[in-house]
Protein backbone atom coordinates (compact mmCIF):
# COMPACT_ATOMS: atom_id res chain seq x y z
CA UNK A 1 0.00 0.00 0.00
CA UNK A 2 1.50 3.37 -0.97
CA UNK A 3 1.95 6.19 2.13
CA UNK A 4 -1.32 7.82 2.19
CA UNK A 5 0.29 11.37 1.01
CA UNK A 6 1.43 9.72 -1.93
CA UNK A 7 -2.18 8.28 -2.74
CA UNK A 8 -3.90 11.51 -1.83
CA UNK A 9 -1.37 13.10 -4.81
CA UNK A 10 -2.40 10.89 -7.28
CA UNK A 11 -3.73 11.51 -10.37
CA UNK A 12 -4.23 8.39 -11.67
CA UNK A 13 -5.31 5.75 -9.77
CA UNK A 14 -5.90 1.71 -10.41
CA UNK A 15 -9.18 1.15 -8.09
CA UNK A 16 -11.13 -2.19 -7.81
CA UNK A 17 -14.86 -1.15 -7.67
CA UNK A 18 -17.32 -3.30 -5.32
CA UNK A 19 -20.96 -3.86 -5.81
CA UNK A 20 -23.80 -6.07 -4.46
CA UNK A 21 -26.92 -5.11 -5.18
CA UNK A 22 -30.69 -5.36 -4.08
CA UNK A 23 -31.22 -9.00 -6.02
CA UNK A 24 -28.84 -10.54 -3.72
CA UNK A 25 -27.06 -12.90 -5.72
CA UNK A 26 -23.59 -11.78 -5.80
CA UNK A 27 -20.92 -9.61 -5.84
CA UNK A 28 -19.77 -7.76 -9.06
CA UNK A 29 -16.00 -6.80 -9.43
CA UNK A 30 -14.19 -4.05 -11.71
CA UNK A 31 -10.36 -3.23 -11.99
CA UNK A 32 -10.07 0.19 -13.29
CA UNK A 33 -7.72 2.82 -13.86
CA UNK A 34 -8.73 6.51 -14.06
CA UNK A 35 -6.79 9.31 -14.77
CA UNK A 36 -8.15 12.89 -13.32
CA UNK A 37 -9.25 15.41 -16.17
CA UNK A 38 -10.33 19.21 -16.08
CA UNK A 39 -14.09 18.26 -17.11
CA UNK A 40 -14.35 14.40 -17.37
CA UNK A 41 -12.07 11.70 -15.91
CA UNK A 42 -10.71 9.04 -17.76
CA UNK A 43 -12.02 5.48 -16.93
CA UNK A 44 -10.68 2.72 -18.25
CA UNK A 45 -12.47 -0.85 -17.15
CA UNK A 46 -9.36 -3.41 -18.09
CA UNK A 47 -10.91 -6.50 -15.67
CA UNK A 48 -14.41 -7.23 -14.50
CA UNK A 49 -15.19 -10.56 -12.36
CA UNK A 50 -18.64 -12.03 -10.51
CA UNK A 51 -19.00 -14.32 -7.49
CA UNK A 52 -22.69 -15.95 -6.55
CA UNK A 53 -23.01 -15.93 -2.72
CA UNK A 54 -23.18 -18.85 -0.81
CA UNK A 55 -26.28 -20.54 -0.02
CA UNK A 56 -25.55 -19.71 3.52
CA UNK A 57 -24.62 -16.39 3.47
CA UNK A 58 -27.37 -15.60 0.62
CA UNK A 59 -29.96 -17.06 3.28
CA UNK A 60 -28.36 -14.71 5.85
CA UNK A 61 -28.81 -11.62 3.85
CA UNK A 62 -32.43 -12.47 2.89
CA UNK A 63 -33.51 -13.07 6.41
CA UNK A 64 -32.34 -9.63 7.39
CA UNK A 65 -33.41 -7.88 4.83
CA UNK A 66 -37.12 -9.34 4.86
CA UNK A 67 -37.68 -9.93 8.34
CA UNK A 68 -38.26 -7.49 10.72
CA UNK A 69 -37.14 -9.37 14.13
CA UNK A 70 -33.41 -10.58 13.97
CA UNK A 71 -30.97 -10.07 16.32
CA UNK A 72 -28.24 -7.59 16.81
CA UNK A 73 -25.38 -10.16 17.26
CA UNK A 74 -26.73 -11.65 13.72
CA UNK A 75 -26.58 -9.00 12.32
CA UNK A 76 -22.95 -8.21 13.35
CA UNK A 77 -22.09 -12.03 12.55
CA UNK A 78 -23.00 -11.32 8.87
CA UNK A 79 -21.42 -8.24 8.49
CA UNK A 80 -18.22 -9.55 8.96
CA UNK A 81 -19.09 -13.09 7.27
CA UNK A 82 -19.73 -10.83 4.32
CA UNK A 83 -16.76 -8.93 4.37
CA UNK A 84 -14.58 -12.42 4.76
CA UNK A 85 -16.61 -12.64 1.24
CA UNK A 86 -15.51 -9.57 -0.39
CA UNK A 87 -12.07 -10.17 0.69
CA UNK A 88 -11.78 -13.61 -0.38
CA UNK A 89 -13.28 -12.64 -3.47
CA UNK A 90 -11.15 -9.32 -4.08
CA UNK A 91 -7.57 -11.54 -3.57
CA UNK A 92 -9.08 -14.03 -5.92
CA UNK A 93 -9.81 -11.80 -8.66
CA UNK A 94 -6.60 -9.87 -8.35
CA UNK A 95 -4.37 -13.38 -8.12
CA UNK A 96 -6.24 -14.69 -11.05
CA UNK A 97 -5.60 -11.41 -13.34
CA UNK A 98 -1.92 -11.37 -11.49
CA UNK A 99 -3.13 -7.29 -10.71
CA UNK A 100 -0.10 -6.29 -8.63
CA UNK A 101 -1.48 -2.52 -8.59
CA UNK A 102 -4.21 -1.82 -7.31
CA UNK A 103 -4.51 1.31 -5.18
CA UNK A 104 -7.52 0.67 -3.24
CA UNK A 105 -10.92 -0.32 -3.36
CA UNK A 106 -14.53 1.61 -3.54
CA UNK A 107 -16.86 -0.84 -1.82
CA UNK A 108 -20.45 0.09 -1.99
CA UNK A 109 -21.55 -2.68 1.06
CA UNK A 110 -24.91 -4.55 1.35
CA UNK A 111 -28.01 -2.47 1.49
CA UNK A 112 -30.31 -4.13 4.19
CA UNK A 113 -32.27 -0.89 4.64
CA UNK A 114 -33.52 2.06 2.80
CA UNK A 115 -35.53 4.93 3.33
CA UNK A 116 -36.27 8.18 1.73
CA UNK A 117 -38.05 11.16 4.13
CA UNK A 118 -39.37 12.50 0.44
CA UNK A 119 -41.81 8.93 0.47
CA UNK A 120 -43.90 10.56 3.27
CA UNK A 121 -45.80 13.76 3.56
CA UNK A 122 -44.62 14.74 6.83
CA UNK A 123 -40.74 16.12 6.09
CA UNK A 124 -39.64 15.97 10.35
CA UNK A 125 -38.19 12.61 9.86
CA UNK A 126 -34.85 12.36 7.98
CA UNK A 127 -33.43 9.53 5.28
CA UNK A 128 -32.19 6.28 6.71
CA UNK A 129 -29.56 3.94 4.84
CA UNK A 130 -27.95 1.25 5.99
CA UNK A 131 -25.23 -0.48 4.13
CA UNK A 132 -23.25 -3.90 5.65
CA UNK A 133 -19.97 -5.11 5.13
CA UNK A 134 -17.52 -4.43 7.85
CA UNK A 135 -14.62 -2.06 5.84
CA UNK A 136 -11.69 -2.59 8.60
CA UNK A 137 -12.12 -6.08 8.06
CA UNK A 138 -11.94 -6.13 4.17
CA UNK A 139 -9.23 -3.42 4.58
CA UNK A 140 -6.95 -5.71 6.73
CA UNK A 141 -7.77 -9.26 4.84
CA UNK A 142 -6.78 -7.51 1.36
CA UNK A 143 -4.07 -5.13 3.00
CA UNK A 144 -5.74 -2.37 0.58
CA UNK A 145 -7.27 1.20 1.66
CA UNK A 146 -11.24 0.96 1.77
CA UNK A 147 -13.28 3.90 0.69
CA UNK A 148 -16.95 2.76 1.87
CA UNK A 149 -19.74 4.19 3.64
CA UNK A 150 -20.42 6.67 0.05
CA UNK A 151 -24.61 7.61 1.80
CA UNK A 152 -23.95 8.93 5.41
CA UNK A 153 -22.71 12.42 4.25
CA UNK A 154 -25.42 13.43 1.72
CA UNK A 155 -27.99 11.91 4.22
CA UNK A 156 -26.37 14.21 7.18
CA UNK A 157 -27.17 17.43 4.85
CA UNK A 158 -30.62 16.11 4.69
CA UNK A 159 -30.14 14.11 1.52
CA UNK A 160 -31.81 10.59 1.09
CA UNK A 161 -28.18 9.44 0.05
CA UNK A 162 -29.44 7.85 -3.26
CA UNK A 163 -29.21 7.56 -6.32
CA UNK A 164 -25.40 7.62 -5.97
CA UNK A 165 -24.15 6.83 -9.48
CA UNK A 166 -25.51 10.06 -11.44
CA UNK A 167 -22.27 11.88 -11.42
CA UNK A 168 -19.98 8.61 -12.44
CA UNK A 169 -23.01 8.62 -15.23
CA UNK A 170 -21.60 12.48 -16.13
CA UNK A 171 -18.06 10.75 -16.79
CA UNK A 172 -18.82 7.68 -18.04
CA UNK A 173 -21.71 8.61 -20.75
CA UNK A 174 -21.63 12.30 -20.78
CA UNK A 175 -21.64 14.20 -24.49
CA UNK A 176 -21.55 17.59 -25.85
CA UNK A 177 -23.71 17.23 -29.01
CA UNK A 178 -26.53 14.62 -27.70
CA UNK A 179 -29.19 14.51 -24.32
CA UNK A 180 -28.38 10.88 -22.90
CA UNK A 181 -30.18 9.14 -20.30
CA UNK A 182 -28.84 6.58 -18.56
CA UNK A 183 -30.87 3.81 -16.91
CA UNK A 184 -29.42 1.05 -14.78
CA UNK A 185 -32.63 -2.23 -14.29
CA UNK A 186 -30.73 -3.44 -10.90
CA UNK A 187 -33.12 -4.78 -8.74
CA UNK A 188 -34.38 -1.01 -8.48
CA UNK A 189 -34.44 1.09 -11.64
CA UNK A 190 -32.69 4.60 -11.57
CA UNK A 191 -32.65 6.78 -14.37
CA UNK A 192 -29.85 10.15 -14.87
CA UNK A 193 -30.27 13.17 -17.71
CA UNK A 194 -27.20 14.53 -19.21
CA UNK A 195 -27.70 17.31 -21.05
CA UNK A 196 -26.17 18.05 -23.74
CA UNK A 197 -23.16 20.81 -22.94
CA UNK A 198 -24.13 20.28 -19.91
CA UNK A 199 -22.77 20.13 -16.66
CA UNK A 200 -22.84 18.43 -13.10
CA UNK A 201 -24.95 20.91 -11.71
CA UNK A 202 -27.72 20.26 -15.35
CA UNK A 203 -27.99 16.65 -14.22
CA UNK A 204 -30.96 15.29 -13.29
CA UNK A 205 -31.74 11.98 -11.78
CA UNK A 206 -34.13 9.86 -10.05
CA UNK A 207 -35.06 6.15 -8.61
CA UNK A 208 -38.09 5.05 -10.68
CA UNK A 209 -39.91 2.16 -9.74
CA UNK A 210 -38.93 -1.26 -9.30
CA UNK A 211 -36.26 -3.28 -11.76
CA UNK A 212 -35.83 -7.30 -11.18
CA UNK A 213 -36.86 -7.59 -7.94
CA UNK A 214 -40.09 -8.14 -7.74
CA UNK A 215 -39.99 -10.36 -11.48
CA UNK A 216 -37.26 -12.46 -9.58
CA UNK A 217 -39.69 -12.84 -6.25
CA UNK A 218 -42.81 -13.53 -8.86
CA UNK A 219 -40.77 -16.10 -11.08
CA UNK A 220 -39.55 -17.67 -7.62
CA UNK A 221 -43.19 -18.20 -6.42
CA UNK A 222 -45.46 -19.24 -9.80
CA UNK A 223 -42.82 -20.43 -11.85
CA UNK A 224 -39.82 -21.86 -9.57
CA UNK A 225 -37.31 -19.70 -10.89
CA UNK A 226 -34.78 -17.70 -9.63
CA UNK A 227 -35.25 -15.24 -12.47
CA UNK A 228 -37.22 -14.77 -15.68
CA UNK A 229 -34.41 -15.55 -18.00
CA UNK A 230 -34.49 -13.59 -20.64
CA UNK A 231 -38.07 -11.87 -20.13
CA UNK A 232 -39.42 -15.18 -21.51
CA UNK A 233 -42.15 -15.51 -19.18
CA UNK A 234 -43.14 -11.86 -19.54
CA UNK A 235 -43.44 -12.46 -23.00
CA UNK A 236 -45.76 -15.05 -23.11
CA UNK A 237 -48.11 -13.37 -21.36
CA UNK A 238 -50.49 -9.95 -21.92
CA UNK A 239 -50.52 -7.03 -19.92
CA UNK A 240 -53.56 -6.94 -17.68
CA UNK A 241 -55.36 -3.51 -17.14
CA UNK A 242 -57.24 -3.91 -14.34
CA UNK A 243 -53.71 -5.45 -12.08
CA UNK A 244 -51.43 -2.71 -13.28
CA UNK A 245 -54.25 -0.20 -12.87
CA UNK A 246 -54.07 -1.21 -8.85
CA UNK A 247 -50.41 -1.56 -9.15
CA UNK A 248 -50.20 2.22 -10.17
CA UNK A 249 -51.89 3.50 -7.04
CA UNK A 250 -49.04 2.22 -4.92
CA UNK A 251 -48.03 5.19 -2.90
CA UNK A 252 -44.17 5.09 -4.29
CA UNK A 253 -45.76 5.06 -7.91
CA UNK A 254 -47.40 8.93 -7.36
CA UNK A 255 -44.67 10.10 -5.05
CA UNK A 256 -43.16 13.04 -7.29
CA UNK A 257 -39.85 13.03 -8.47
CA UNK A 258 -36.81 12.96 -7.48
CA UNK A 259 -36.97 10.18 -5.12
CA UNK A 260 -35.00 6.95 -3.87
CA UNK A 261 -36.62 3.36 -3.43
CA UNK A 262 -35.84 0.27 -1.54
CA UNK A 263 -36.54 -3.20 -0.68
CA UNK A 264 -39.07 -1.94 1.51
CA UNK A 265 -41.34 -1.03 -0.92
CA UNK A 266 -40.80 -4.43 -3.07
CA UNK A 267 -40.39 -6.82 -0.18
CA UNK A 268 -41.79 -10.68 -0.30
CA UNK A 269 -44.78 -9.56 1.00
CA UNK A 270 -45.65 -6.78 -1.48
CA UNK A 271 -44.94 -9.82 -4.63
CA UNK A 272 -47.09 -12.15 -2.31
CA UNK A 273 -50.08 -9.54 -2.45
CA UNK A 274 -49.50 -8.75 -5.70
CA UNK A 275 -50.12 -12.50 -6.71
CA UNK A 276 -52.98 -12.66 -4.49
CA UNK A 277 -54.74 -9.56 -6.56
CA UNK A 278 -53.97 -11.32 -9.63
CA UNK A 279 -56.02 -14.75 -8.75
CA UNK A 280 -58.84 -12.31 -7.09
CA UNK A 281 -59.16 -11.26 -10.65
CA UNK A 282 -58.21 -14.58 -12.12
CA UNK A 283 -54.97 -13.29 -14.07
CA UNK A 284 -52.84 -16.52 -15.48
CA UNK A 285 -49.42 -16.65 -14.02
CA UNK A 286 -48.16 -15.42 -17.21
CA UNK A 287 -50.49 -12.48 -17.52
CA UNK A 288 -49.43 -11.56 -14.03
CA UNK A 289 -45.63 -11.69 -14.99
CA UNK A 290 -45.85 -9.34 -17.89
CA UNK A 291 -47.86 -6.70 -16.04
CA UNK A 292 -45.69 -6.30 -13.41
CA UNK A 293 -42.31 -6.58 -15.82
CA UNK A 294 -44.86 -3.49 -17.44
CA UNK A 295 -44.86 -1.71 -13.91
CA UNK A 296 -40.84 -1.77 -14.41
CA UNK A 297 -41.50 -0.35 -18.14
CA UNK A 298 -44.14 2.37 -17.31
CA UNK A 299 -42.08 3.52 -13.97
CA UNK A 300 -39.58 4.35 -16.11
CA UNK A 301 -41.72 6.35 -19.22
CA UNK A 302 -43.35 8.70 -16.42
CA UNK A 303 -39.90 9.51 -15.33
CA UNK A 304 -38.93 10.40 -19.01
CA UNK A 305 -42.36 12.03 -19.76
CA UNK A 306 -41.89 13.94 -16.69
CA UNK A 307 -38.60 15.30 -17.92
CA UNK A 308 -37.11 15.37 -21.24
CA UNK A 309 -36.81 13.31 -24.36
CA UNK A 310 -33.29 11.82 -24.57
CA UNK A 311 -31.73 11.39 -28.09
CA UNK A 312 -30.68 8.21 -26.64
CA UNK A 313 -31.45 5.81 -23.81
CA UNK A 314 -28.53 3.68 -22.12
CA UNK A 315 -29.19 0.73 -20.31
CA UNK A 316 -27.55 -1.26 -18.05
CA UNK A 317 -27.81 -3.78 -14.72
CA UNK A 318 -28.96 -7.27 -15.31
CA UNK A 319 -32.78 -5.96 -16.76
CA UNK A 320 -30.39 -5.46 -20.41
CA UNK A 321 -31.28 -8.92 -20.83
CA UNK A 322 -34.82 -8.96 -20.31
CA UNK A 323 -35.87 -8.75 -24.09
CA UNK A 324 -39.31 -7.71 -22.33
CA UNK A 325 -37.64 -4.47 -20.83
CA UNK A 326 -35.66 -3.85 -24.08
CA UNK A 327 -38.61 -4.30 -26.71
CA UNK A 328 -40.94 -2.32 -24.77
CA UNK A 329 -38.58 0.83 -23.94
CA UNK A 330 -38.14 1.18 -27.71
CA UNK A 331 -42.19 0.51 -28.08
CA UNK A 332 -42.97 3.82 -25.49
CA UNK A 333 -39.89 6.53 -26.22
CA UNK A 334 -40.16 6.86 -29.73
CA UNK A 335 -37.51 8.85 -31.12
CA UNK A 336 -35.22 7.68 -28.82
CA UNK A 337 -32.53 5.39 -29.72
CA UNK A 338 -32.18 2.22 -26.64
CA UNK A 339 -29.17 0.88 -26.38
CA UNK A 340 -27.08 -1.38 -24.21
CA UNK A 341 -24.00 0.30 -22.36
CA UNK A 342 -22.13 -1.96 -24.24
CA UNK A 343 -22.80 0.20 -27.29
CA UNK A 344 -21.10 3.58 -25.13
CA UNK A 345 -17.94 0.96 -23.98
CA UNK A 346 -19.03 -0.45 -20.52
CA UNK A 347 -20.24 -3.92 -20.03
CA UNK A 348 -23.73 -3.68 -18.27
CA UNK A 349 -23.57 -6.06 -15.81
CA UNK A 350 -20.38 -3.82 -14.36
CA UNK A 351 -21.38 -0.54 -15.00
CA UNK A 352 -22.50 0.13 -11.13
CA UNK A 353 -18.91 -1.82 -9.89
CA UNK A 354 -17.42 0.59 -12.33
CA UNK A 355 -19.61 3.23 -10.73
CA UNK A 356 -18.14 2.64 -7.19
CA UNK A 357 -14.54 2.42 -8.55
CA UNK A 358 -14.93 5.88 -9.96
CA UNK A 359 -16.48 7.26 -6.41
CA UNK A 360 -13.61 6.37 -4.87
CA UNK A 361 -11.02 8.16 -6.77
CA UNK A 362 -13.30 11.11 -6.14
CA UNK A 363 -12.97 10.85 -2.67
CA UNK A 364 -8.87 10.50 -3.42
CA UNK A 365 -9.43 13.87 -5.47
CA UNK A 366 -11.33 15.64 -3.24
CA UNK A 367 -14.12 15.96 -5.79
CA UNK A 368 -17.77 16.26 -4.33
CA UNK A 369 -20.05 13.34 -5.73
CA UNK A 370 -23.54 14.36 -4.47
CA UNK A 371 -26.11 16.03 -6.34
CA UNK A 372 -28.33 17.94 -4.33
CA UNK A 373 -30.98 18.51 -6.43
CA UNK A 374 -31.35 14.98 -7.10
CA UNK A 375 -30.63 13.80 -3.55
CA UNK A 376 -32.36 16.86 -1.45
CA UNK A 377 -28.96 17.78 0.26
CA UNK A 378 -28.12 20.87 1.53
CA UNK A 379 -25.46 21.33 -0.50
CA UNK A 380 -22.66 19.57 -2.25
CA UNK A 381 -19.78 17.26 -0.44
CA UNK A 382 -17.15 14.14 -0.95
CA UNK A 383 -18.58 10.94 0.00
CA UNK A 384 -17.24 7.89 1.60
CA UNK A 385 -15.13 6.77 4.38
CA UNK A 386 -11.44 5.96 4.31
CA UNK A 387 -10.58 2.82 5.89
CA UNK A 388 -6.75 1.79 6.08
CA UNK A 389 -5.64 -1.55 6.78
Amino acid sequence: MPPLKKLLSRKDLNIIGMMSGTSLDGLDLAYCRISRQKKRHEVKTLKTGYYRFGQKLKKNLQKIVNEDKFTKALVRQIENDLADFYAAKVNHFRKKHSLRSVDLLGCHGQTIFHFDRRLLKSKKAGSLSWQIGESSRLAVKTDLPVISDFRAADIALGGSGAPLTPVCHYHLFGRDDKDIAILNIGGITNLTFLPKRGGKKKIRASDCGPGNILIDQIAKMLFKKELDKGGKFALSGFVSKKLLTALKRQAWFKKPYPKSLGREQFDSRKAKKIIEVGKRYRISNADIMTTVSELTVISVVDYIENTTLPDRLIVSGGGVHNKYFMTRLADLIPGCEVVSSKQAGINPDYVEAVSFALLAALWIFGEAANLPPVTGASRETVLGKLTLP
